[in-house]
């Protein structure tokens, strides 16, 4: 009986587990699909300025030119807390 429920158990574990790969799939997709749009939508040049450089470049390049660099920080970020609390757990 108990290996009956194990298999079960395993069988759930992986049904899950290919529902969430749909999610994420159909997530990333609508995501995709919203920054072209986006992209199409905001062609014009912007003027943007820090201390003394300045750029003009499409809206849309910028946005995604901070959205890369927010993801590697994002990541970066998420990687040293990674460590440090699997350092904390370490005797």
């Amino acid at each position: 009986m108990a290996y009956v429920a194990a298999v079960v158990r395993q069988f759930n574990r992986q049904l899950n587990d290919e529902m969430m790969r749909w999610i994420y799939l159909v997530v990333a997709l609508l995501f995709c699909l919203f920054t072209l749009i986006f992209a199409i939508q905001n062609l014009e040049a912007t003027t943007v300025s820090f201390l003394s450089f300045s750029v003009r470049m499409p809206l849309a390049v910028l946005t995604v030119v901070v959205y890369l660099l927010g993801t590697a920080t994002g990541g970066s970020l998420l990687a040293l807390l990674r460590r440090a609390y699997q350092g904390s757990k370490q005797p």
